[in-house]
């Protein structure tokens, strides 16, 4: 083996050996795939994809609140001044960042809140979009009670 190799073939062989072993809890040396790992990793993916979720949200409510003193001052869901538009494409993303992480294989009740806020948040988006005044209270209820149930099972994984 030439010099050059037979540093690199060393180098690979850690690297492979590394890749196959993983930090348990307690600080021992555990295999890939283990419980311990399979653990550590659903909580890694809950944590990411609270932490994704609920940052967005923060933003979509903050439009949505535009939107609604727009439409008190105005009365009129055809005069809003595109705060709609920014509270459509908002909801969208939502959507979108909480269908992504449900299917992350995430622990059932996270899984099961991501779903329905995202089914409450296209509620609330159908009522926008089609200037439905009428069934954007109902549904922005519903938005609000799953976004506040999907917060209290995001606590579990965001208090550490």
């Amino acid at each position: 083996m030439s010099r050059l190799r037979r540093p690199l073939a060393g180098i690979l062989a850690s690297a492979s050996a590394v890749s196959v072993m993983a930090c348990s809890v307690g600080g021992e040396a555990s295999p890939a795939g283990s419980p311990a790992v399979s653990s550590f990793t659903s909580r890694y993916r809950s944590t990411s994809a609270c932490r994704e979720s609920l940052g967005g949200m923060r933003s979509t409510v903050e439009a949505y609140n535009a939107m609604i003193a727009a439409l008190n001052s105005t009365q009129s869901m055809g005069a809003l001044r595109g705060t709609d538009a920014a509270v459509v494409a908002r909801l969208d993303e939502d959507v979108r960042v909480l269908r992504a992480a449900g299917a992350n294989e995430l622990p059932p009740p996270l899984a099961t809140e991501m779903a329905r806020t995202a089914d409450a948040a296209e509620a609330v988006r159908r009522a926008i979009a089609e200037k439905n005044a009428a069934v954007l209270n109902p549904a922005a209820r519903r938005w609000d009670a799953a976004r506040q149930a999907l917060v209290r099972v995001c606590a579990d994984y965001l208090h550490d």
